[in-house]
């Protein structure tokens, strides 16, 4: 590996590997960092403490948590070399993931690298806004994936932790039966009460489930918004014809 891919990847190996030291509270007993490092087994051994405290600065805010999530916090003080917490094992497993990530497909001069936060976005388990959305639903039904969005943007609107954007909410809407895809969309239309496209699908779900006129006056709320939408123009053509195909 050259010198500059393997600066690189330091930079990089370091997601998981001792997280976070920076957000401890200096009554720790050994301030911010011990005096010597012990036990690392993918960061390099002579990495300086500046270069590892802001290695850990990334990685708390890439996974949103603190020392104790991957070291042994024992009262005030923190075990740094131990390797009993078991997520510390699977951090330099992901460490390593990251290294041949980068080596071996994102080795392109000045081009992308992978880092924690490309995943991760702020959570410990980076699932996608979907796979949450959709595990609610076969848990609790519709209502608990509709709660689950609900309390989901409430608390991580803004963030890079999911996308609430307006396509979201429209996108799964395929992905499930036309009751939950109808709840779906009305959802959506409560952030983005102007969405043509939304008032669209909206229409074509409510056709779909026999309620015609709903879907034309859905449709028809689509041309309102956005005259130019050809979608939403031939669609409301073609349900007025009594063709919901």
């Amino acid at each position: 590996m050259s010198s500059r891919i393997r600066c690189l990847s330091t930079h990089i190996y370091a997601c998981l590997l001792i997280l976070p030291l920076t957000m401890v509270d200096q009554a720790d007993g050994q301030g911010w960092f011990p005096e010597e490092f012990k036990n690392l087994t993918v960061v390099p051994e002579d990495i300086e403490p500046d270069s590892l405290q802001k290695m850990m600065s990334q990685i708390s805010t890439a996974l949103g948590v603190r020392c104790d999530f991957c070291h042994v916090r024992e009262g005030r003080r923190t075990d740094w070399a131990s390797d009993e917490n078991e997520h510390k094992e699977v951090a330099r497993t992901m460490m390593q993931m990251t290294m041949k990530i980068n080596a071996d497909f994102l080795n392109r001069d000045g081009g992308l690298q992978a880092s924690c936060m490309t995943c991760h976005r702020g959570m410990k388990e980076p699932y996608t806004l979907e796979q949450l959305l959709m595990s609610a639903m076969d848990e609790g039904g519709v209502e608990a994936m509709v709660a689950k969005y609900t309390s989901l943007r409430e608390e991580y609107y803004g963030r890079a932790a999911y996308d609430f954007g307006e396509k979201s909410l429209m996108l799964l809407a395929t992905e499930v039966p036309v009751e939950a895809g109808l709840q779906l969309l009305r959802l959506n239309l409560e952030y983005y009460p102007e969405s043509a496209d939304t008032f669209v699908q909206l229409g074509n779900l409510l056709l779909e489930s026999g309620d015609r006129d709903a879907g034309i006056e859905a449709l028809e709320q689509a041309v309102t918004l956005d005259p130019r939408n050809r979608w939403a123009r031939n669609q409301l053509r073609r349900a007025k014809k009594g063709d919901g195909e």
